[in-house]
């Protein structure tokens, strides 16, 4: 066979091949174009064109009530965030895995039980959201997404976590709330650069203290456990500024809460705390302070150093009286002393010259303080379901005063304070 014929032959076979691959492209392309008017009818998130479909960087899908993806999706080849949310999924297709520039999949509100397994082999990721799914397991293949940044599994039914996602060195987010774990996998402290850790609405019945290992933790949330007992441990939280502890079973707060000496925000909420201890005091970076609905008898005097406090809400405890150095908490602008047992205010709390909103309704109160005049910058009091038997004269002195919320008597019992409170522009609620 001379070499004209053998030229022949290849540009033959050539040929053949190129009219099989665009005959099978094309095929693919129908198919996909078809599904699509099938599924995209008036949302146009899914070009129609070859063209458009080969540009396309991301890919919705989300709430079409689809049950499966064919594999034809795999023409998106250069798309980098692809979500289907809200369908009845179970698996995706195992040509996503062309998806060879992906960075974020988002497929929350569906019925898979696993993560899907071709995700692993897709190491450009580094977003997942897989929330409210049916996921009972996490494989100790997501190690080999040593790209992603962020994964979030909120919802679904986890009862452990492998040990393998601590090698996730790239991890700065992370969020498992409303699940079933007991416990945090060991080695968590390697997460080196994970900053935010949602571990809500979980079965933890201790306050994980190794987490002070994580340099760069900015954000714990760890509500609604079953916590007794915050313990932070010996070692410093260094960059923890928000701390959510709320709706646990807390009874006591350990003295090495020093140790959480960045924290801007404090949440103790729904617990049942009796007393604070001193060192709380030390949280000198704190601006945010909750603690509504403990069982709280009475404040630390050390409460006073809290000299960047900017709000607290102590509302629905058991307080009787409040320390005097509550006064020294100058930067407060909002304070909740609401549903507690206070007969008195301290003089002292005239002193909060930055204070703009003040709720003490519901207590024992008969009187305001005398100098109540001295808080220029109060726009909001609210001072109904006390024992008041008129309207206490000072409010009139409330130079900046625009919003005032009393019970129906008082408001009845003196129509010229309202009237004159009125003409100053204060807008008169009742209660």
């Amino acid at each position: 066979m001379n070499k004209t014929v053998k030229l022949v032959m290849i540009f033959i076979a050539i040929i053949a091949i190129a009219t099989i691959f665009f005959v099978i492209t094309n095929r693919d392309y129908a198919v996909l174009t078809k599904w699509a008017y099938e599924h995209d009818a008036g949302n146009r998130n899914i070009p129609l064109s070859q063209e458009k479909i080969a540009k396309q960087t991301s890919l919705i899908l989300s709430v079409r009530d689809l049950k499966e993806i064919p594999p034809e999706v795999r023409l998106f080849k250069n798309i980098t965030y692809f979500e289907v949310d809200k369908n009845q999924l179970n698996k995706l297709p195992q040509d996503i895995t062309e998806f060879k520039n992906l960075k974020e999949i988002r497929i929350s509100n569906n019925k898979f039980t696993v993560i899907p397994p071709q995700l692993f082999n897709m190491t450009t990721i580094r977003k997942i959201i897989a929330d409210d799914n049916l996921i009972t397991n996490v494989s100790p293949e997501i190690a080999n997404l040593q790209n992603l940044s962020s994964l979030s599994l909120i919802g679904n039914q986890l009862s452990q976590l492998p040990t393998e996602i601590t090698h996730l060195q790239n991890l700065s987010t992370l969020k498992l709330g409303n699940n079933k774990l007991s416990q945090l996998p060991s080695g968590f402290q390697n997460l080196s650069n994970l900053k935010y850790l949602q571990v809500h609405d979980n079965k933890l019945t201790e306050f994980p203290n190794e987490l002070a290992s994580l340099p760069k933790l900015t954000e714990l949330s760890i509500s609604n456990n079953n916590i007794t007992k915050l313990t932070v441990g010996n070692m410093p939280f260094k960059s923890l500024k928000e701390l959510i502890v709320s709706n646990n079973q807390l009874v006591t707060i350990s003295q090495d809460i020093k140790n959480l000496s960045a924290l801007k925000t404090l949440d103790l909420d729904l617990n049942q705390l009796k007393t604070l201890p001193t060192e709380i005091g030390l949280l000198h970076n704190l601006e945010e302070l909750y603690i509504r609905k403990n069982n709280l008898e009475k404040l630390p005097k050390d409460i006073g150093f809290l000299n960047n406090l900017r709000r607290m809400d102590i509302s629905y405890n058991q307080l009787k009286t409040l320390p005097k150095e509550i006064g020294l908490l100058k930067n407060i602008r909002s304070l909740h002393l609401n549903n507690n047992q206070l007969s008195s205010l301290p003089q002292e709390i005239t002193l909060l010259s930055n204070l703009e909103y003040l709720d003490i309704a519901h207590n024992q109160l008969t009187s305001l303080p005398k100098d109540i005049a001295n808080l220029q910058h109060l726009e909001t009091l609210r001072i109904f379901g006390n024992k008041f038997n008129n309207l206490p004269t000072e409010v009139l002195q409330l130079k900046n005063l625009q919003y005032l919320w009393l019970d129906e008597k008082l408001i009845q019992s003196s129509p010229k304070l309202i009237a004159e409170l009125e003409r100053k522009g204060v807008t008169i609620h009742s209660w």
